[in-house]
């Protein structure tokens, strides 16, 4: 009797640890243009700029330092340089879907089938071809906005966005 207690006290603590990981976890996607080289990218600068006060001043904002910090931190782990004069490729950001987003997305193909018009708390970050002007990577959580824990939903989900940047098949080959 006390082996069964035991194996079923083991298995109720492995189920609500399953239960904890499966619930904060962050679900991430990217897409990308296949046909982009990504092996000449190596510096970047942060392209999003922070809202505008009436009398011109910057606005600060909580989100907007959390989501940069997080970007610089998960570039450097990657060995990329952040470089404001000398970039070749920028990161923008958006937290919501609105027409901006839908902009300048023409060498990605089926990004926005993933979304529908009552998205909430999302995050997007973008990988832009500074030659071009093109976002060439894309990838987005969703529910990260929340009220709850916001500085570790946006250092998680930023980690879990760029882990999968660059693409794997970078050179755009074997598709």
């Amino acid at each position: 009797a006390e082996y069964i207690m035991k194996s079923n006290f083991i298995f109720l603590i492995f189920i609500f640890t399953f239960f904890l990981v499966s619930c904060s976890s962050v679900n991430v996607n990217n897409d990308h243009n296949k046909s982009f080289d990504f092996t000449k990218l190596s510096t970047y600068k942060i392209l999003k700029e922070l809202p505008k006060l009436p009398d011109g001043s910057q606005m600060p904002s909580l989100t907007y330092n959390l989501i940069a910090s997080a970007v610089d931190l998960e570039m450097s782990k990657r060995g990329i340089g952040k470089n404001e004069l000398l970039a070749n490729f920028g990161i923008d950001w958006h937290t919501s879907l609105d027409e901006k987003v839908y902009k300048n997305v023409n060498s990605l193909t089926n990004w926005e089938s993933n979304f529908s018009d009552d998205e909430a708390g999302m995050l997007i970050i973008d990988i832009v071809d500074l030659e071009s002007g093109n976002v060439i990577w894309r990838g987005w959580a969703k529910e990260v906005l929340t009220s709850q824990n916001l500085e570790e939903k946006i250092s998680d989900s930023v980690s879990k966005i760029l882990s999968q940047y660059p693409p794997e098949n970078i050179l755009g080959l074997n598709y």
